[in-house]
């Protein structure tokens, strides 16, 4: 019975476009997000005269731009870029340089010659692609979301419950679909973005980012009964609780980190970022799977008030 239900929710899912949209969103992000990591440097482009290069072979994080004249140095530098150029001891600037990079230019003109800005950039980096990696759970979320108001729009649910099976096969049905397709979505993305290969906490990540995303699913489904509530609930949801705070804690750390750190999902965000500092603790998985355990707690405790719960007999 349990496999009937299942085929049926894969049907009905390869066919709902708004679900493969979901679906593709993170990975599309994730390519642009690599790519991105190909042409970004945290310091300015450095354009010098062709006569005036070998000074400046010692360089490293830094690109260094050749130009044959002074009029093609000054182009260069004054394009919408962001280039700094160098001519006989003197910075040539537009006026539109932060005044950091352009302090980070002058130590060059003082002697020194080396500057490496590789492991600041792959910091940065990996915090972009930990942020884009934790993006696949919500995937989890707005599916199982989704599946459950399409189940109220479609009047199914009282249907369901004249079938020979218990009203939690269909549901367990959804949550096998949705937990399937979050982990190849997280696999998918891991792959674009070079996640570092740990099978453990790779497990641990997923178990968590699966189980808050259900919890999170479920949650919501009890508030809307079709797809305009349900986009409209989403949208505070996703933008502050899912995006916003846990950005911001990431990001600028200090106490906006203390302040992230009551949001559940932080805690994912957190254990994904560790995965690429090569720092994983187990700390924040028993946080948020002990989080999960009394959120379905609560739902279960509650769920005959849904349509696919059974309704308590009044004595």
């Amino acid at each position: 019975m349990f496999w009937s239900f299942l085929l049926k929710e894969w049907a009905l899912t390869r066919r709902n476009v708004f679900i493969l949209l979901i679906f593709l969103f993170p990975l599309l992000t994730a390519m642009g997000g690599s790519g991105i990591q190909h042409v970004y440097s945290p310091l300015p482009k450095l354009v010098v005269l062709e006569q005036e290069v070998e000074h400046y072979d010692g360089l490293k994080g830094l690109e260094v731009m050749v130009a044959r004249d002074d009029e093609q140095m000054r182009r260069w530098v004054f394009d919408l870029d962001h280039k700094i150029g160098i001519k006989d001891g003197e910075l040539v600037v537009d006026g539109r340089e932060a005044v950091e990079d352009v302090e980070k230019m002058k130590s060059l003109l003082q002697g020194e010659k080396v500057v490496d800005v590789g492991a600041d950039r792959q910091r940065l980096f990996n915090k972009v692609f930990a942020f884009n990696l934790y993006g696949t759970f919500m995937v989890g979320a707005m599916v199982l979301l989704f599946k459950l108001v399409e189940e109220r729009e479609r009047f199914t649910t009282e249907l369901q419950k004249t079938q020979p099976a218990h009203p939690l096969i269909p549901l367990l049905a959804k949550v096998t679909i949705t937990a399937g397709i979050v982990g190849v979505d997280f696999l998918l993305c891991g792959w674009i973005l070079n996640v570092p290969l740990k099978v453990l906490p790779l497990v641990f990540i997923l178990a968590s980012g699966v189980s808050l995303g259900i919890v999170l699913g479920l949650i919501l489904a009890f508030y809307a009964t079709n797809e305009s509530q349900a986009l409209a609930i989403l949208k505070p949801v996703v933008f502050v609780g899912l995006m916003g705070i846990p950005a911001l804690g990431l990001f600028m750390e200090g106490w906006m980190h203390q302040l992230a750190l009551f949001n559940p999902f932080y805690w994912l965000l957190l254990m994904v970022n560790d995965l690429y500092q090569g720092e994983f603790s187990g700390v924040y998985f028993v946080y948020s799977m002990f989080f999960c355990l009394v959120g379905l707690g609560v739902i279960s405790r509650y769920w005959y008030k849904t349509l696919y719960g059974i309704p308590k007999v009044q004595r």
